[in-house]
């Protein structure tokens, strides 16, 4: 419960991050919605989308 308490988004160190990255989600992922998965491809600067 402490961890939560003190836990600190992440977002805004999003940016600094400089590999490539894949964000993977599905249909049915109740524990990380579409909208956070949005945010990850917005803030990740080298990413790339795949079909």
């Amino acid at each position: 419960m402490e961890s939560f308490l003190d836990f600190k988004p992440l977002t805004p160190q999003l940016s600094s991050i400089t590999v490539p990255t894949m964000i993977l989600n599905g249909e049915f992922d109740f524990l990380t919605p579409r909208a956070l998965h949005e945010t990850l491809r917005v803030e990740i600067p080298v990413q790339r989308e795949a079909t």
